[in-house]
């Protein structure tokens, strides 16, 4: 019991190094109106792996305030980019692909 609890510590810090404990408004983005967030401290996280998709809708997440790590867990953005973890793609407000490396 004690080594589930200490790699569920380990498991939960490691996430909030990476940038993916990330807070979560109320608010919603996107859709056919392409609603903005209420400001630039916030992007619009879209379902991952929705790419091009005109109707869809969004939640305004904070972008992470501290400096992401350095470890590599890539990540591709719909733009085609891959970015060294999620912390950066949500630091540049991409719009998440899939988890690992661009293919194209």
């Amino acid at each position: 019991m004690r080594v589930f609890i200490l790699l569920f510590l380990i498991a939960t810090l490691l996430n909030l190094g990476a940038g993916t404990a990330f807070s979560q408004s109320d608010e919603t983005c996107g859709g056919l109106a392409h609603k903005s967030c209420p400001d630039k401290t916030m992007f619009c996280e879209f379902p991952a792996g929705k790419c091009g998709a005109a109707d869809l809708m969004g939640t305004c997440m904070k972008r992470p305030q501290q400096p992401c790590p350095r470890m590599k867990e890539p990540v591709c953005a719909c733009d085609g980019t891959t970015w060294d973890n999620d912390c950066f793609r949500q630091v540049a407000g991409a719009q998440k692909d899939h988890e690992g490396m661009c293919t194209k």
